[in-house]
């Protein structure tokens, strides 16, 4: 039976930093947000670990 895909999940990460290489880019930073979404297929024995926790 295959096993659903583990997910991992960063919502709105928010970073400031600089963006490009000439030095008015370094010295201005700027604020971006992040969002990223992770499908990996899982680890039987990580998802026995995971459920014996709860």
């Amino acid at each position: 039976m295959a096993q659903p895909a583990a997910i991992i999940r960063i919502k709105n990460l928010r970073l400031r930093t600089f963006i490009g290489i000439k030095e008015e880019e370094i010295n201005n930073r700027q604020d971006i947000v992040i969002n990223v979404t992770i499908h990996y297929p899982p680890i039987k024995r990580a998802l026995a670990k995971i459920s014996t926790m709860r």
